[in-house]
């Protein structure tokens, strides 16, 4: 698996997927980004590029794994995940780095538990509902209801 990321640029309030980095500079800690645009007058259009510093931006990985609609899982996703054999029973958490144990995992979203991706996916079918950098607020509601 070739890794892929994306950044979120909190200023912007902008997603830029992992076709839209164009260089990395790792010892400068800079990244090159990329952003389509047309004119109003549709006369022309071209790439807004932007430099954008480690510090300014939320960088997430793809975990590889993807959802029951063909939709690939980054770190940082909002997920809810159903038995394979019971589809009424879910559960909704997001996507983590778990260093401890060196793989992705689940943190559930009202008991803050932790699971493993992959035991997760072993007998549950997974959806991404969304990303916790553009919809902060769905993670601030569930920790109120917790």
């Amino acid at each position: 698996m070739i890794p892929k990321f994306r950044v979120w640029n909190e200023k912007q309030k902008k997603m830029f997927n992992y076709k839209d980095i164009l260089e990395v500079y790792p010892n400068r800690r800079e990244l090159l980004v990329s952003e389509p645009f047309i004119n109003m007058d549709k006369s022309s259009f071209g790439l807004k590029l932007y430099r954008l510093t480690f510090d300014e931006v939320d960088i997430m990985a793809a975990t590889g794994v993807f959802d029951e609609n063909d939709v690939e899982v980054y770190e940082g996703d909002i997920v809810r995940f159903r038995y394979r054999y019971d589809k009424r029973i879910d559960d909704d958490g997001v996507i983590i780095w778990m260093s401890d144990k060196a793989c992705f995992g689940i943190e559930l979203l009202y008991t803050h538990e932790k699971y493993e991706l992959h035991q997760i996916m072993k007998d549950h079918c997974l959806e991404v509902l969304c990303n916790i950098c553009e919809h902060p607020h769905l993670l601030k509601e569930e920790d109120m209801n917790a």
